[in-house]
């Protein structure tokens, strides 16, 4: 039937992407998932039969964004486990895939990176990218980090949310160098700025702070325009 002809032509194109995605890998497939290109359309598994397999129970990318969708069901035990395990979940996936998509996916959970443990055991590795007394081996490396990282973090400033600031403020000595002069002038410093006139006392004492990193960076002119010679 067409029916049962649909199965089979996306069963193959399955089969094609796994190939594609895994091909110096194909050892690690089972039988069943092999069939998927098998030329005999009928010994081609549904896509219902191996759902179940390893390499979907097993695999460490479904099993962070699982924990990351699940997390606000979770108790406070499991919520524990999961950060605990995540990092070492994180360094078994590509770096390139931890880039790209996993690490845009933990910023922009908020419920996830507000948790107080979220500091403890993950937030250094979401802005670190160089080795320091922090970080012995960070999860990716510089160019993957201004790649894909470096835009998330400057959409991150235009929400408002003291948390969220307090965050990305606290963590800026280590992604300052990424930040160009027109970044800073068009994106970052109009939003930075907007902390010194906030009523909460955490928020502007980090965004002081901050602005002296910046003053080291670029230079006081840049970051407080001009100014007059006052003291002798």
């Amino acid at each position: 039937t067409k029916t049962v002809e649909l199965h089979r032509r996306d069963s193959y194109a399955l089969g094609l992407l796994f190939d594609q995605l895994l091909k110096n890998h194909l050892d690690v497939f089972s039988s069943k998932i092999k069939n998927l290109t098998n030329k005999s359309v009928y010994l081609r598994p549904r896509i219902a039969e191996i759902i179940e397999d390893e390499i979907f129970s097993n695999c460490d990318y479904l099993k962070v964004v699982t924990g990351l969708t699940d997390f606000t069901s979770l108790n406070e035990s499991d919520k524990e486990a999961f950060f605990q395990m995540l990092i070492d979940r994180l360094k078994r996936v590509p770096s390139h895939l931890v880039a790209s998509k996993l690490i845009p996916l933990i910023l922009t959970t908020r419920f996830f990176i507000f948790h107080p443990l979220a500091n403890q055991f993950i937030l250094p590795y979401l802005f670190i990218s160089s080795p320091n007394e922090t970080i012995s081996k960070p999860l990716i490396n510089s160019d993957l980090f201004q790649t894909y990282v470096m835009p998330v973090i400057f959409k991150l400033f235009c929400v408002h949310s003291v948390q969220m600031r307090i965050i990305l403020l606290n963590y800026l000595q280590y992604y300052l160098s990424f930040i160009s002069l027109e970044s800073l002038k068009t994106l970052l410093l109009p939003q930075i700025l907007l902390g010194i006139k906030d009523e909460n006392d955490s928020l502007v004492s980090a965004t002081f702070q901050s602005l002296s990193l910046l003053v080291s960076k670029f230079g006081a002119k840049t970051i407080l325009g001009s100014r007059k010679k006052l003291f002798q």
